[in-house]
Formats: C-alpha cells, sequence, structure tokens
C-alpha cells in the first residue's frame, strides 16, 4: 500500500518546463484516546517563517511530525525538491525477494514466469537472478540461474521468454528442479547519475503432481 506520493505538472514534461506539484497523501494525523480532546496540527505565520504546533500540550507525535512535512513539501518551490545529482557515478544496487510456495501434498511446486514493471533509461537495465532450496536458509549457497533482464520501460507486465523453471533445468549443471523456496536477486545497474526504477514485480508458481 502506498501511503503518500508526489509528482510535478505538467505530468510527463521536462523538469525545466513543469511548473505545478501534486502531493497525495493516504494518511491522517491519530485522534487522542480522550472523549473530549482531540489532536491536531497548526500551522503559524510569524516574522516570514511558519511554524507548526500540536493543539494539545504533549510534544508532536511522529504522525504529526510526518504530515506536517507532507504540508511544507506541497508548497515548497518546483525543483527545489529534487536533490542534486551525486558528485560521483551511482553504483549497482541489488536487493532480494524470498518466495514461499506453499503447495497441497502429493504436488511439488513449480516456478514459473518472473514479472516486472520498470522504467529504464538508455544504458541502464535491471537484472533478475533466481535460486531455490528446500529451506529458506538454504538459498543463499544455491545456484543462481537467470529469471530475466530489465532493458526498456514498460507499464505492462512483462517477463523473460522462459520460466524460472527452464532456467534451473538448463542454465547449470547439473540441472536443477524447483523446491520450496525461491529467492529472485533484483540489481539495478544505472549508468553515471541515471538509474532505472523497477515499479512492481511478481513471482507466478503452479503445483505440479509429485513424481
Amino acid at each position: 500500500m502506498v501511503a503518500a506520493y508526489q509528482f510535478e505538472t505538467p505530468w510527463g514534461s521536462p523538469a525545466a518546463n513543469q511548473c505545478g506539484r501534486v502531493v497525495v497523501a493516504e494518511t491522517h494525523v491519530s485522534w487522542s484516546n480522550s472523549t473530549t480532546t482531540q489532536q491536531g496540527l497548526f500551522l503559524t505565520w510569524s516574522g516570514g517563517a511558519v511554524t507548526a504546533t500540536s493543539c494539545d500540550t504533549a510534544a508532536m507525535t511522529g504522525e504529526e511530525k510526518a504530515f506536517e512535512y507532507l504540508l511544507f513539501n506541497a508548497t515548497q518551490c518546483v525543483g527545489l525538491v529534487t536533490p542534486p545529482a551525486p558528485a560521483t557515478p551511482l553504483a549497482p544496487a541489488t536487493f532480494t525477494y524470498d518466495y514461499e510456495a506453499d503447495c497441497p501434498d502429493g504436488t511439488q511446486p513449480e516456478w514459473e514466469y518472473f514479472y516486472w514493471q520498470a522504467t529504464v533509461p538508455s544504458s541502464t537495465s535491471i537484472v533478475f537472478k533466481a535460486q531455490t532450496a528446500d529451506t529458506q536458509a538454504g538459498l543463499s549457497a544455491a545456484t543462481q540461474v537467470n529469471a530475466g533482464t530489465a532493458s526498456a520501460n514498460t507499464t505492462a507486465w512483462t517477463s523473460d521468454t522462459n520460466t524460472v523453471a527452464y532456467h534451473l533445468a538448463n542454465d547449470p549443471t547439473p540441472a536443477q528442479v524447483s523446491k520450496q523456496w525461491l529467492r529472485v536477486s533484483m540489481t539495478l545497474n544505472p549508468s553515471g547519475n541515471t538509474t532505472p526504477t523497477l515499479s512492481q514485480w511478481r513471482q507466478d508458481f503452479d503445483c505440479k503432481p509429485a513424481e
């Protein structure tokens, strides 16, 4: 669930041509347990500066501070919230996600296609690798196989031409089979200070009769 997001407008225009901002906050400031006192956030303009205070005497809660940030961020000049480009080129970054196949007795998992949606600028890529094992602890030592490469922008679900099970059977020697646990590693390869963005991903599996 996305709790908050923002974008500059007109959407899709070059940054130099954008002049507005939309901030959407699917959040709220909590109410106190008292039936007579409500917590709220007040903004005060004084001496050319804005300050925020809570309507009760207690210190501002974390929720109130986060909501204060969203209010200030919405009024910040367009362009000022964009961080400067790093002084040195960005390095590749890898993160992982583990899946467990819950198959009934008499069946075994078969890991199908790994899907993604991504924004991939020219000269960048996202490389996906997969590992399978009987236990989650055993994933680290398992042999990695290909699960796909994102090399172009896509808003539709996209996958490699072959399933993970196919790569398990054909990439390594000796061949592997799908096991209960699967780890997908996702490596974002930037180009200079430009990086790809992985929007969504998912891994499908089937439960096949056990041999």
